[in-house]
C-alpha cells in the first residue's frame, strides 16, 4: 500500500508526567494523539528514530494514537540526451534511490519507436539498465519508469537522436 495508518487507543488512568515516543520510519509519516498534530517528518532514507515529546498530548482515560506513514516513490536520474547509430545497440544506464529499504522495484523502458521493454533493475548498485536497437533515423522520447511495490513510481524521459551515419569533421589545410 502507497499509505499506511495505524490507529491504537490507550487508556491512561492519569495524565503522564513524562510521555515519548519512538518513531522509526524511512519515509514521511505524521503523528496525531488525541486528533492534534504531535510530529511529523518528510524525509528520505533516514535510518535515526526520531524521539517526541508527547506529554502535552496525553490525558487521563481513552488517547488515540495515529500514525500514518506515506511511501515516498524511487527518484530517478540523472540522465543526459542520448546519440545513436541505426542498428546499432544504444545502452543506457541510469541510477535510481528510494527510501523505503525493504522496497523491491521493476523498471520499463519506452524507447519512443513503438518498443517498449522490461528495464533490468539491479538493487546492489541501484542501476537501470537497458539495451535497444533503433530500425530508422530520427530524434525519439526515451522514458524510464521505476516503480516500487508500494505503488510509487518516478519516470525519466530524454531524447536520442539516432542517425544513419557518423560524421567525422577533419581539419582543413
Amino acid at each position: 500500500p502507497g499509505t499506511l495508518v495505524f490507529r491504537r487507543t490507550v487508556t491512561l488512568p492519569e495524565a503522564p508526567d513524562e510521555a515519548v515516543i519512538a518513531i522509526a520510519a524511512d519515509d514521511n509519516y505524521a503523528l496525531r494523539i488525541n486528533g492534534k498534530a504531535a510530529g511529523s517528518s518528510g524525509r528520505r532514507n533516514s535510518t535515526m528514530a526520531d524521539f517526541l515529546d508527547v506529554k502535552a498530548h496525553w490525558k487521563a482515560g481513552e488517547n488515540l494514537v495515529e500514525v500514518t506513514v506515506a511511501n515516498l516513490p524511487p527518484v530517478l536520474g540523472p540522465l543526459g540526451n542520448q546519440s545513436a547509430l541505426i542498428l546499432t545497440p544504444l545502452r543506457v544506464q541510469v541510477s535510481y534511490s528510494d527510501p523505503g529499504a525493504g522496497d523491491s522495484h521493476s523498471a520499463q523502458i519506452d524507447w519512443g519507436d513503438g518498443t517498449v521493454t522490461a528495464g533490468v533493475v539491479n538493487p546492489l548498485t541501484a542501476i537501470v539498465s537497458g539495451s535497444h536497437k533503433y530500425a530508422a533515423p530520427g530524434t525519439y522520447t526515451l522514458t524510464i519508469t521505476l516503480s516500487d511495490d508500494d505503488d510509487g513510481q518516478d519516470s525519466l524521459a530524454v531524447q536520442v537522436a539516432v542517425s544513419n551515419h557518423i560524421v567525422i569533421y577533419l581539419p582543413v589545410v
